[in-house]
């Protein structure tokens, strides 16, 4: 039997790793940004927090859909991440979430914070 180009057998590679090669005893400070939150973690503050921020998401999308029903292309300034990695995870992906429903295509563009907007521009 002849093999061309298109059909090729390769041996699969077997990597054996010790799961005691590497160990520390070290605390790790960034420990703590990878716990999941739990309900008690979130005080009254922050719900209300999450809500007003929710409700200022869903409020721009109506204004860029109301605005521009028609556009092949919107561009977004990304909001900055929570500090907290477990608050990233769950809260900041749903407000890109709804702050990018219903929208074809956007590029949200991510920038340093300082941007400035004036009147001549």
């Amino acid at each position: 039997m002849i093999l061309d180009d298109s059909v090729r057998s390769f041996t699969p590679i077997v990597i054996n790793i010790n799961e005691d090669a590497e160990t520390s005893f070290i605390d790790n400070p960034a420990d703590g940004l990878y716990r999941p939150s739990t309900p008690s973690d979130d005080s009254d503050d922050d719900v209300k927090l999450n809500v007003h921020k929710m409700n200022t998401a869903v409020r721009l999308n109506h204004v860029i859909l109301e605005n521009s029903p028609n556009s092949q292309l919107v561009l977004l300034n990304l909001p900055r991440p929570p500090k907290h990695r477990a608050t990233f995870q769950h809260n900041y992906m749903v407000y890109l979430d709804v702050l990018t429903e219903k929208l074809q295509r956007v590029l949200i563009i991510g920038g340093s914070g300082k941007e400035v907007i004036t009147i001549d521009s």
